[in-house]
């Protein structure tokens, strides 16, 4: 009774956001909503296949989410599987979009990475091959926008621009 999920967190046995009010504590999964921004952000449509290799947290997390905005789910294998009876959709289609959360790597890789180079040479990289990074400033916008300040969601910098910044706070700190 002192956790209040702002998603389906709970549901999926999946959370990675907490936030102490001073009562009680509000709890997301923020990995399937992220990727699923990124996936947009990369022209991938979300009523489409996604090919996922695992079936920890992130991979529960990124079901979920990826159903919910209308696409299906092809499990490809991996350490651990999707359970059958998720709230996820379940196909045989061939996957439009693979992420493989054993080993990171698929079409958007998990991975986050030391890159090298001016900033204009790791933005070119990134904006061609979607790394970590995507995740992790889309992560923290959902999690701003429905955990930690949701009043102030219309005010939140967009994924490109987040991700922009955080790429010059990498270069001026190497």
């Amino acid at each position: 009774a002192a956790v209040r999920p702002v998603d389906d967190c709970m549901e999926i046995r999946s959370v990675n956001t907490l936030r102490w009010d001073g009562v009680s504590w509000s709890a997301a999964s923020t990995d399937g909503i992220g990727l699923l921004m990124v996936a947009r952000a990369f022209g991938y449509s979300s009523d489409s296949v996604l090919g996922i290799t695992g079936g920890g947290g992130t991979a529960r997390s990124t079901a979920l989410a990826w159903c919910e905005a209308g696409g299906k789910i092809k499990q490809i294998g991996g350490k651990r599987v999707l359970d059958e009876d998720g709230p996820w959709e379940f196909c045989e289609n061939i996957a439009d979009l693979k992420i493989n959360f054993d080993n990171g790597e698929g079409d958007i890789s998990i991975k986050y990475g030391k890159m090298e180079g001016t900033y204009e040479e790791r933005i070119e990289e990134l904006s061609k091959n979607p790394d970590g990074r995507w995740l992790l400033c889309a992560q923290h916008l959902y999690s701003w926008a429905k955990v930690w300040t949701p009043e102030y969601a219309e005010k939140l910098p967009s994924l490109s621009l987040l991700l922009n910044r955080l790429v010059a706070v990498e270069v001026n700190l190497s």
